[in-house]
């Protein structure tokens, strides 16, 4: 069973997400990107997705699989949240 975030949790997480592009990417302004705006097209490059992965999964301690990793997860902020709170309330559940 997979467990949701509360809206403390998912907004703490998209909180530090936030921080992880603003440090680990060239994007301009993470912080004020909107919720449901396009990463890639925000300027989020393919090469920094990499990092971006590494850094969730140092930082939550899960495992993203390949299957898992699309273009889709980066479709927007609130996609990158849903995919990390997935994976936070399995490792949790």
């Amino acid at each position: 069973m997979v467990t949701s975030a509360t809206g403390d949790q998912h907004a703490a997480i998209e909180r530090r997400l936030r921080e992880i592009l603003k440090r680990d990417t060239a994007m301009p302004d993470p912080m004020l990107i909107a919720r449901d705006e396009d990463l890639l097209t925000a300027g989020l490059s393919s090469l920094e997705t990499v990092t971006v992965v590494l850094s969730i999964e140092n930082e939550w301690s899960i495992r993203f699989d390949e299957a898992s990793l699309s273009r889709q997860m980066f479709k927007s902020l609130g996609a990158l949240c849903t995919a990390v709170n997935e994976r936070v309330g399995a490792r949790t559940a």
